[in-house]
């Protein structure tokens, strides 16, 4: 963890305050290997630091880096008796972009597409197809990552949006 830290801190991507994937993943595993966390939360901002900057180039390398990032989490989980075949990942984004050539570099509330998020959900508490197809919210998420967990989301709040149907066993 230090040494990542450490090549993370001397880094100089574009934006200032972001940190490169490739080193958000790098502490994500290790931390994983290292402290076996029951929950951990990893978010990634190349994809949306690049497509801002109009580069559409390296929005589909980050994307083939982030893929590269959950094939290593996934067999990393799998080769430890703590996490096989007893982990759940929730993978979803944050927001959309925009719908065409004009507006992908940018999201908010006047761009359209920006509110179109995707969810996807895999492991030992997910059944088959589970969920698939169903639209699903961003208000979801926390509630699909508490019933995964096999804790009932109307205990911490009422007044939230209920977990995507189907996406964990009871």
């Amino acid at each position: 963890l230090a040494l990542i830290t450490a090549l993370q801190e001397r880094s100089l991507p574009p934006w200032g305050v972001s940190r490169f994937d490739a080193f958000t993943g790098g502490l994500a595993l290790e931390f994983l290997r290292q402290h076996q966390p029951r929950l951990m939360f990893v978010s990634f901002n190349d994809t949306d630091d690049y497509a801002h900057s109009r580069r559409y180039d390296r929005v589909l390398d980050a994307l083939h880096n982030d893929d590269a990032f959950l094939r290593d989490l996934w067999h990393t989980l799998q080769a430890s008796p703590v996490y096989r075949n007893r982990t759940t990942l929730v993978i979803t984004t944050d927001h959309g972009r925009g719908v065409n050539g004009a507006t992908w570099t940018d999201h908010g509330r006047d761009t359209p597409g920006s509110l179109d998020i995707w969810m996807a959900i895999v492991g030992r508490s997910t059944p088959a197809g589970g969920g698939a197809g169903l639209p699903v919210t961003q208000s979801q998420v926390a509630a699909t990552v508490l019933a995964c967990l096999g804790l009932d989301p109307s205990e911490f709040s009422t007044a939230a949006a209920p977990p995507v149907a189907g996406a964990c066993k009871s």
